[in-house]
């Protein structure tokens, strides 16, 4: 028993690290910072787990307005390319001149 307890602090304490990193969630009711964002949840998830993890789903919940959160999209690698076969058919074709074709590959490729 003491290790499935064990092991439900660490994943979750590990969890609230990770979160609260994204979501520039504080301790308390100053801005982000290093000294109250993640490693802040994380020795007071390891510490004091019982009080300190429902707290952080409330303040989660604030942040969040209630909604769940995912996140960003990748871009998608089959429409990428397809632009890039998109911009050189356009230089092929004399729509494009080369030093248009190449910003706009590098802007596409950033």
């Amino acid at each position: 028993m003491f290790e499935i307890t064990l092991v439900l602090v660490l994943v979750t304490t590990i969890w609230m690290t990770y979160d609260s990193a994204q979501l520039k969630i504080p301790v308390d009711s100053k801005p982000y910072s290093m000294n109250n964002g993640a490693p802040a949840w994380f020795l007071s998830g390891l510490l004091l787990w019982i009080a300190t993890f429902p707290y952080y789903l409330v303040k989660r919940s604030k942040v969040t307005g209630g909604q769940a959160v995912t996140p960003a999209a990748p871009v998608a690698q089959a429409s990428l390319s397809a632009e890039l076969a998109q911009l050189t058919a356009m230089r092929e074709a004399g729509q494009l001149s080369e030093g248009d074709y190449e910003q706009a590959k590098a802007k596409l490729l950033r």
